[in-house]
């Protein structure tokens, strides 16, 4: 998925503090670049709103 932060990196799967999480590819070892991550709860939310503003509403099933 694209970082909607930087809009060049990508987010993949990275190992955080206490659980993995999706980091930028752009943030680099040195602290530079996109910091940009989404944990696990904020990516449900996002896609789960994403999905409702793409179908008008509910996602099928969660009437």
């Amino acid at each position: 998925m694209k970082c909607n932060e930087c809009r060049d990196g990508y987010l993949i799967v990275k190992e955080g503090k206490e659980a993995p999480l999706l980091g930028c590819t752009n943030y680099k070892e040195d602290k530079t670049g996109c910091n940009h991550f989404m944990t696990r709860d904020y990516y449900l939310k996002f896609m789960e709103n994403t999905s409702r503003s793409q179908t008008g509403g509910n996602p099928p099933g969660h009437d």
